[in-house]
This record gives structure tokens, sequence and C-alpha cells, in this order.
């Protein structure tokens, strides 16, 4: 909170000081609105850090964006940020970088801003420019938020590329969690995790998150694979039942349960019925990758007749292209 409040001053304050013309040249504006996918794609540089304070920099231009709509004028700042991982880059022998970004300074409203806090941890994407390294982009945010504490060595990841790493940190526990706000985040976390590796990347996280010593991690684990469409992997929920209720979780137990039953049954009727359709409708990856990472989870659905039929899809994909 004192970051963030120094962060408004420095809203406050902005009309005293002078523009940074040259400043404004060597930091050309970066004003795209991107996923966590396309961030990777243009990202040359990224690596898991914590905050380790921001400073507004003299430098100031108005801008008109439809992007961002509400904001009017942006500042550039400072951020310096503590290396805990490189995922991609060459900073593996620092321990700290710095980074610029034009932070939005006036607006009426605005989405996904970039407002970093001290002390956060988050997947950074950078790139170098003019000699600096900058956040891919300004004004929106270039980071992906962390909840799940230190990792002293990079987590294991179901894969070498990127997006596999950063989903691997994200759904690790590691040193110092909050369970608090990594059980209040984790969905967003699992979310982020779909788009970068689709169900199959993300499904042994949350299966490893539910047979986790911490009831309360187990809980939401269990919950977020039903909720976040992981069909015909969500048993979890029956098996921790007993648990669910000593806790105080019946009623929200009894709301599941009668809520998959008729999930389930709407389901089994549309995939059987069109299953290449069902699986675009779901598919978090694009493209013919994305219905092929649906199918492969289906084929170890307990449905016997679903898993043999998403399993007949998957043979039949590569005509189709």
């Amino acid at each position: 909170m004192i970051f963030r409040n120094k962060l408004i001053l420095g809203l406050m304050v902005f009309g005293v000081l002078q523009p940074g013309c040259a400043n404004s040249a060597r930091y050309p504006l970066r004003l795209y609105d991107l996923d966590e996918r396309q961030l990777l794609d243009q990202a040359t540089t990224v690596l898991v850090g914590r905050t380790l304070g921001a400073q507004w920099e003299t430098a100031r231009q108005e801008i008109r964006w439809s992007g961002q709509y509400g904001v009017s004028s942006v500042r550039l700042v400072k951020v310096r940020l503590s290396v805990e991982q490189v995922i991609r880059g060459t900073e593996d022998d620092k321990t700290e970088v710095t980074a610029y970004y034009w932070a939005p300074e006036v607006f009426t409203n605005g989405r996904a801003l970039h407002l970093p806090m001290q002390g956060e941890r988050a997947v950074h994407y950078l790139v170098t420019g003019q000699g600096q390294v900058r956040y891919v982009a300004d004004v929106m945010r270039s980071t992906t938020p962390v909840w799940t504490g230190f990792h002293r060595q990079p987590p294991k990841a179901i894969g070498t590329g990127a997006e596999a790493k950063i989903a691997a940190v994200l759904l690790t526990p590691g040193e110092g969690m909050n369970v608090a706000r990594f059980v209040t985040n984790l969905s967003t976390a699992t979310g982020e995790s779909l788009r970068l590796v689709g169900f199959v990347g993300a499904l042994p996280f949350l299966k490893a998150l539910a047979d986790s010593p911490v009831w309360e991690v187990q809980w939401a684990a269990c919950v977020e694979t039903y909720r976040s469409g992981f069909i015909g992997h969500d048993g979890c929920i029956d098996k921790l039942a007993p648990e669910a209720v000593k806790h105080g979780r019946e009623v929200e137990l009894r709301n599941l349960q009668s809520q998959r039953t008729a999930a389930e049954q709407r389901f089994r009727h549309a995939f059987l019925s069109d299953p290449v359709r069902v699986a675009k409708d779901y598919a978090p990856l694009p493209a013919t990758s994305g219905i092929a990472d649906f199918l492969t989870m289906l084929a170890q659905h307990p449905d016997k007749k679903i898993a043999a039929r998403a399993q007949e899809e998957l043979r039949a994909l590569p005509l189709r292209q």
C-alpha cells in the first residue's frame, strides 16, 4: 500500500514537472493490448522477479489511444527487479534488472493497467530497445502475477518451452507462499496456464495441488479442476467429500455435485453428437492444437464411450487439416 500511495502522490504532483522530450524520443511508445501468449511471442527476455521499487521519471506525454480511451497522459517509470529465474534471455548472471515503461499518469478509467507494487512477484515480459530494457507494452500490464512464493530452483516443467516453464511457476507452491492469496487467485493462474499450455499441460499441476497436505489448497485445486473445464478429471470432488463436510463446506459440496451431474449429462450428449465442434468451443489453445489438446485430455475420460470417441477423433484429426 505504501508503494501504491507513492504512485498516487506521483500523479498528484505531475503538473510541476517538465516533460522530458529527449526521453520521449528515446523510449517510443509501445501501445499494445496483449494476452500472455502474445506477450511471450514479443518478449526477448522473460524472467520471474520481485519488484524492488519503481521511480517516476520527469518525462511525460499526452496520448490518445482507443485501447485505453480513459488515459490522457503517461509518464516514464523505472522499475527495479530482483531476478529469481530467467525463462528466456541472457540475464542469468544478473541479480537485478532495471526496466522502463510509460505508466498511466492521468486517467478516468482503465483496465489491466500496469501499476507495479513493491514486493510483488511476477513473470515479466521484456524487450531491449535504444539500449534500454523495456516492458513489451506501455500502459497495459506486461506481467503475469505469481502467487506461489519463491522458487529456489526452477519448478519442474512439463516440457522445455517458455510456456511450460511459466505454467510451472504459476502452479507450483514455493517458499513463503501465502495460502489464502494463492487460493483466491488460483482461478486466474489456472486460466493463464491454460492459455499457455492447454488442458494437458495444466492438469498434472492441478492434480498435484489436489494432493497437497494443505486442505485449503487441496479443495481449491479440486474445485478449480471442475470449474475450469477439465472434463472427466474432477472426481476428486467426490473423493474429498467427507473432508469437505468436516471443514464446513457441505453446502458448497452439494451444489458442486448437483451442478456436475447436470453438466456431465449435457456434455456427454453434446460431445458425442459433434466432438470437434465441442472441442473448438472448449479449447484454450489456438486452432488445431487446441482441438487436439482437448481431445487428448478426453481420451482419458472415465466414460469409455467418450474416451473412445475422443481417441477416434484424434486419429482423424490430421486428415481434417
